[in-house]
């Protein structure tokens, strides 16, 4: 069960990438049973998406589901959806260790979210900031990226327009053309 395996299995593709093709993908190569997206009204100033591991058997919606759960607020566009989803399922390949499942870890981790730099951040806030790397690797196959890299340094694409083929929100377009994008992926990519 490796993000590898994921993201190798993506690279062929064209865009847009199919989230529900993500969400196949995801399921043969981490092995699970099944996983359900569920669309909730959630307050997008808060929280605009979340997961629930199959595990979690207190919870009413793993248990009406019966298994791995991702929510997401109805309220989001098409682009927003499609990132906060593929994010949201990237969760299944955590080690158990960086699991959100107490509402401590939760409070805890959204307050280093919001601080401008953590010394150590805990596992929970690693594993948001690894898992939203993860979905931009697979939203925008390497192929393409390299592509768009050129296009966008000739002037011959803008961010909106490799947004809207990517079908991401656009203010996250230029993370997908930075150092650090090559860095975490190549270290996603090895663990």
């Amino acid at each position: 069960m490796t993000y590898k395996s994921l993201y190798e299995s993506i690279q062929s593709h064209e865009l847009p990438i199919n989230r529900n093709f993500v969400r196949e993908k995801i399921i043969e190569v981490a092995r699970v049973q099944k996983l359900t997206i569920v669309a909730s009204g959630l307050d997008t100033n808060v929280c605009r998406g979340y997961f629930l591991h199959a595990q979690n058997t207190e919870n009413p919606l793993v248990r009406q589901c019966g298994g791995y759960v991702v929510v997401f607020a109805r309220s989001l566009n098409r682009c927003w959806q499609r990132l906060v989803i593929t994010k949201e399922m990237m969760h299944l390949f955590d080690n158990e260790e960086a699991a959100t499942d107490t509402g401590e870890k939760f409070e805890h981790a959204l307050s280093e979210l919001f601080e401008v730099s953590s010394p150590s951040p805990s596992l929970q806030t690693q594993s948001e900031f690894n898992c939203f790397w993860m979905a931009l690797g697979i939203l925008c196959p390497e192929h393409l990226r390299q592509k768009f890299m050129k296009d966008r340094k000739s002037g011959h694409l803008d961010d909106y327009s490799i947004a809207l083929k990517l079908r991401i929100p656009e203010r996250y377009v230029p993370r997908l053309f930075t150092a650090r994008y090559q860095q975490e992926i190549e270290r996603l990519l090895r663990n």
